[in-house]
């Protein structure tokens, strides 16, 4: 049985891994609201910045949540650049394919039956990567903010410790 000191204690834990799991979830506000820029970083930051020095499990938490954020903000970085370039390099070296009236040079080893289908499979293939991240996002969330209502800290898989958890 518990005594009237020890039942605050109960409640405040409860609260404490609900609030964990509300940081990790509060992500979701840059997947639904995409125009709000770093929404999925922000969200988490201001909720762990109310709490972070009230209780270790909510610091441990946003701290874990925040390194997911921030790498993966710095992943999708990585890859928009090489996009970037592929597709740069792409454009270029299909001007460099071309005759003064738009058609391609016979002589080039790309047909212009090559170029439409290759423009949507790369797409595809972008949108399909795109696909399997968000996927993948969405789990990672659920499975963290499951683990903080638990009591537990999760550890996000390709987290990079920018925050020491």
């Amino acid at each position: 049985m518990y005594t009237e000191n020890q039942q605050p204690t109960a409640n405040s834990q409860e609260k404490n891994t609900s609030y964990a799991a509300i940081i990790h979830l509060s992500s979701f506000i840059g997947v639904l609201v995409p125009f709000i820029p770093f929404a999925t970083i922000l969200a988490p930051l201001i909720l762990w910045l109310i709490k972070k020095d009230e209780d270790d499990f909510v610091n441990k938490n946003g701290r874990s949540c925040l390194n997911f954020e921030i790498s993966l903000m710095l992943y999708s970085f990585i890859v928009f650049i090489i996009l970037a370039i592929l597709g740069i390099t792409s454009v270029i070296s299909l001007g460099l394919n071309m005759n003064s009236d738009n058609s391609i040079l016979s002589s080039s080893n790309v047909g212009e039956e090559f170029i439409i289908p290759s423009i949507f499979g790369g797409l595809g293939i972008f949108l399909l990567f795109g696909l399997a991240l968000l996927i993948f996002y969405v789990v990672v969330k659920i499975k963290a903010a499951i683990k903080a209502s638990n009591g537990e800290v999760y550890r996000y898989p390709l987290a990079i410790s920018f925050f020491k958890v």
